[in-house]
């Protein structure tokens, strides 16, 4: 008897320090990608001043501010209602919101560090589906995706107009019923969040208003892998009746995604 419980104990502190281990490694990527950021940004203010002149009196601007937002039309197996499909997403068309903090450094290249926000309602009559393998009806709320994502631009001014291309990499992290599950333990619902990495590609067309002012649309496309990985230590107690011993045993959730979307919107730019 005391070797069974001594085993219980030995699994919930396994099972403890590797919830230990896995939010200290979160919590050491985030503060690793954070202190690039700085660096990044620290370096860049250490270039020529912000606002420089030119020979011909024209004033060079090296930040710009991006706020716009759009439709979001969700493509491949994200916008699937296929049951067959394990990673079909049930994803209809929806909003973008994006913000973008560009430096601009010569040859009209620069580096850009973007939030996203992405939501899609579920394919409407669907809301009392239950996918094979999951615990409870998909419901209304849908998918919410929060993207961090940073990247080279290339900015290429034509008169009153510009033209930019970008390319940026980073996290995604997504709610959605399909990551939540009954906790076999607990009996209780867990609501879990999925993460993973992202990417984006965009093209954008700009028209100054004035020299600090820019009024642009935005084409992208946007994809995502966000997953769920959860493991449960479930523990049998031993039956004295029938002299059979305690154990215990390891129950894993995985869930994994795609979310995939074209962007299309307009928004403005400003320069300081």
């Amino acid at each position: 008897m005391y070797k069974t419980e001594w085993i219980h104990r030995k699994f919930r502190s396994i099972h403890a320090r590797k919830r230990v281990l896995l939010r200290c490694g979160l919590y050491c990527i985030m503060k690793k990608l954070f202190l690039i950021c700085v660096v990044i940004l620290y370096s860049m203010c250490g270039f020529p001043q912000i606002a420089a002149r030119t020979g011909s009196g024209k004033e060079l601007r090296h930040f710009f501010l991006d706020f716009s937002g759009g439709i979001s039309l969700p493509t491949g197996v994200y916008s699937s209602t296929d049951l067959s499909r394990s990673k079909a997403g049930f994803a209809s068309s929806g909003f973008v919101g994006q913000l973008n903090l560009i430096w601009m450094g010569k040859k009209n290249l620069g580096f850009d560090i973007q939030y996203c926000f992405l939501h899609n309602p579920y394919v409407s009559g669907n809301e009392s589906v239950i996918p094979e393998g999951y615990n409870e009806e998909l419901g209304s709320h849908g998918w919410s995706n929060h993207f961090f994502l940073a990247g080279p631009v290339y900015i290429k001014p034509i008169g009153k107009f510009s033209i930019d291309v970008l390319l940026l990499g980073g996290v995604i992290f997504s709610s959605t019923s399909f990551f939540n599950e009954k906790n076999p333990v607990s009996g209780t619902l867990n609501k879990n969040v999925g993460s993973g990495f992202a990417y984006e590609a965009g093209i954008g067309l700009g028209y100054n208003i004035t020299s600090r002012l820019v009024v642009k649309a935005n084409l992208n496309y946007m994809e995502g892998f966000p997953d769920v990985d959860r493991q449960y230590y479930l523990y049998t107690p031993a039956d004295s009746t029938s002299g059979t011993p305690g154990y215990s045993t390891v129950t894993t959730h995985a869930t994994h995604k795609v979310v995939s979307s074209f962007n299309m919107g307009a928004g403005i730019l400003f320069k300081f």
